[in-house]
């Protein structure tokens, strides 16, 4: 069960590496060669993600937090320059009022003016000052200088989410409190974090939202969110997580790079569609495809979330070739299919293979399956639990191993 574990946990990463079977994806391989190719590509994936990779940012971030945690779990850090300024925005912030002994309101403005200004958090006491913008300043205890700054770019606009009620019984009366939320969204938002001047890490978003007046209206309203940020040659970009509820249509895209080379993209579109009222979701249409390092790229389908949802809750098998029936039925609602280095040639088929066990109380379950192009099927556990990836799970014991000690030896404190 343990190399069954670590021969699955590689399964989502294994489809990723150079490819020193095939170079062009459009020949078929099979299962053998297969076996050859994961094996490879597993460890180049291994290598490029080495947990050394990321020591110096763990150092960094531990070093940074126990110098935070020195400084300011102090009862003599002397905070009341903030104090103050909050204690001014507070009520541009929040407002309160009692209706009656059992009904309240509450009004929360969670703007980007109300965050102007620069913090410089020096060793003893915070001090404050007036800008335009948003900076915070900290020296940690090497000396080193952080500044931390929020930068909204382009229009800002302020968006109403609504109002929100919370009741509760008391076991006489019944309490409620009515919450109305306004929030501020810029067209693109950049945080950035320097270390001594020097760009540490930056974070860029960008927002296209379109709310209705009365608040969020989940079968009418459209938000579109990206994201980038670049931390030590590690680039995460979500170039778009989006959806439009008065067409349904839902979009994700992303990309993850090291030092420029592709690690992982994925993008789903489907259409989803949301009936507050009756509370019921459809979802249709789903394509997806998540490509590892340009050398393994994973595509699936599914015309209706909803027709495999209800093949599973309505399943009562009575008999080993009843429980075959709905296994083979739900497995027509879906299409998953595996290619090598963005060829045409299908490589593998996934989907489920029925099984069951006789005695007093039967029970009927399904597992994973892979099927090669020369109709040879395997289940997950026999394809990958063999001893031809013996070497492979020796690789990601030690693979974990290694971020074990490294979490063990800058965050203990934590874990």
């Amino acid at each position: 069960m343990k190399k069954l574990f670590f021969a699955s946990l590689f399964v989502m990463m294994l489809f990723v590496a150079c490819d020193k079977v095939s170079k062009s994806g459009n020949t078929p391989l099979n299962p053998d060669d297969q076996k050859m190719k994961l094996e490879t590509i597993a460890n180049d994936l291994m290598n490029e993600l080495a947990a050394t990779e990321f020591e110096d940012v763990m150092k960094t971030v531990s070093d940074l937090y126990l110098s935070c945690e020195s400084t300011f779990d102090s009862d003599t850090y002397d905070m009341s320059a903030l104090e103050s300024v909050f204690e001014e925005r507070y009520d541009a912030i929040y407002s309160y009022e009692e209706l009656n002994r059992y009904t309240t309101k509450e009004s929360f403005m969670l703007l980007l003016s109300h965050l102007k200004g620069q913090i410089t958090f020096g060793k003893n006491a915070a001090a404050f000052k007036n800008a335009d913008n948003t900076s915070v300043i900290y020296t940690d205890a090497d000396g080193v200088t952080w500044t931390l700054e929020l930068t909204p770019v382009g229009n800002v606009q302020n968006v109403y989410l609504g109002e929100f009620v919370e009741s509760w019984y008391d076991g006489m009366n019944t309490h409620e409190t009515y919450t109305k939320i306004t929030i501020s969204v810029p067209e693109k938002l950049v945080v950035s974090l320097k270390k001594n001047g020097a760009d540490y890490l930056s974070m860029t978003y960008t927002f296209d939202v379109a709310v209705s007046g009365s608040g969020v209206d989940v079968s009418r309203d459209r938000v579109s969110v990206g994201l980038s940020f670049n931390i030590d040659g590690v680039e995460v970009a979500v170039n778009k997580a989006a959806y439009n509820a008065s067409s349904g249509a839902l979009e994700t895209s992303i990309v993850i790079t090291k030092d420029g080379r592709l690690i992982l993209s994925e993008w789903v579109t489907a259409e989803v569609k949301v009936n507050e009222a009756e509370e019921y979701v459809t979802a249709k249409n789903i394509n997806a495809e998540v490509d590892i390092m340009g050398a393994m790229q994973i595509k699936g389908s599914c015309p209706s979330l909803n027709a495999v949802m209800e093949i599973i809750e309505d399943s009562d098998p009575q008999s080993e070739r009843d429980w075959e029936r709905i296994v083979n039925n739900l497995n027509t609602k879906f299409d998953i299919k595996v290619y090598y280095d963005g060829g045409n040639a299908i490589q593998s088929i996934i989907n489920f293979e029925p099984r069951w066990q006789n005695g007093t109380y039967s029970s009927y379950w399904c597992e994973p399956a892979i099927e090669f192009n020369d109709g040879s099927r395997y289940l997950f556990e026999e394809y990958f639990s063999s001893s031809d990836f013996d070497g492979v799970v020796n690789n990601m014991e030690s693979f974990v191993e290694r971020y074990e000690r490294l979490l063990d030896r800058y965050f203990d404190f934590i874990f």
